[in-house]
């Protein structure tokens, strides 16, 4: 336990802002989700690697009106 000893190294950072996917929707690369929907759950998975940010922010505006719509919870 000396100073100086060796250090595990540092992971790099993951810039999330950074990760691009092949979007599903817009069938061209864009931004992807920052973080994984539905953690634990291998949809969650799918939507993480194959839609960008913007086609799912698209699905949020259209579930919330698919929601009003039918009066859901």
């Amino acid at each position: 336990m000396g100073c100086g000893g060796s250090r595990p190294p540092v992971p790099e950072r993951i810039d999330p802002e950074g990760r691009k996917v092949f979007c599903v929707k817009f069938q061209r690369e864009l931004p992807g989700l920052s973080e994984i929907p539905f953690e634990g759950n291998p949809l969650g998975e799918k939507i993480y690697e194959n839609v960008s940010k913007d086609a799912w922010k698209m699905w949020l505006e259209h579930m919330k009106m698919l929601m009003n719509e039918y009066r859901l919870n």
